[in-house]
């Protein structure tokens, strides 16, 4: 992948030649970088897990201690991360501000929404060479490449192990039966 760099004005502006994002940043570009090529250089020490930033690891070894930091103030849910303590506090008034323009379905953040998009559109960006797959959505397709790898990053203390954190939730509700 190759990368130019534009000066304007006072900013450099980093750019890809396969995206369209820009980025000020060079932490940014850097991990816009590992996207592409699909690097990830932050491992987990305690399962097999790895990301293209040094901060979504902090949050991930946070899961691991069962570590949630942010409270929210209304209805006192605590969060692994501050980027997730927004969105419950969204649904505490009631607001859903992106809504959908072919059935009205409503959604939180426009992200979100992007996604649901494509299941209208049929639209489906997210595609591996391995196989002839493709996805409405990039977690989709993440969740379908453990199919091919083999990965299961969610696991119980029971040591069973789960390719979706779906799968494990329904697995610990056989422990509290217990």
């Amino acid at each position: 992948i190759l990368a130019k760099f534009k000066s304007k004005g006072s900013l450099n502006l980093h750019l890809w030649t396969n995206c369209d994002r820009k980025s000020m940043s060079p932490t940014t570009f850097k991990s816009q970088l590992y996207t592409h090529t699909g690097e990830r250089p932050f491992a987990c020490i305690l399962c097999d897990r790895k990301f293209i930033q040094a901060n979504l690891l902090t949050v991930h070894l946070r899961m691991h201690k069962m570590e949630k930091l942010y409270l929210c103030s209304t209805c006192g849910m605590s969060f692994y991360s501050s980027g997730a303590l927004w969105v419950p506090s969204c649904n505490h008034t009631g607001e859903w501000p992106h809504l959908c323009k072919f059935c009205g379905k409503k959604y939180i953040t426009s992200g979100k929404l992007a996604g649901y998009l494509r299941c209208h559109t049929g639209e489906r960006p997210y595609s591996r060479l391995c196989c002839d797959k493709s996805f409405h959505t990039k977690s989709a397709l993440n969740i379908h490449m453990r199919t091919h790898t083999g990965e299961k990053p969610f696991k119980c203390k029971c040591h069973k192990a789960f390719s979706e954190r779906s799968n494990m939730k329904v697995h610990l509700r056989s422990h509290d039966k217990s």
